[in-house]
């Protein structure tokens, strides 16, 4: 039970992780294209 517990939370974490480094990358650009406008 720990390990599968301690696998979902570490899976959970790196989804939210990945997500908020493609949430970042895609303000970034959206910033650059307002920025050269």
């Amino acid at each position: 039970m720990q390990f599968q517990v301690g696998d979902f939370y570490r899976v959970s974490l790196n989804q939210s992780v990945g997500f908020l480094l493609a949430f970042a990358s895609v303000l970034y650009k959206l910033k650059k294209l307002y920025i050269f406008r």
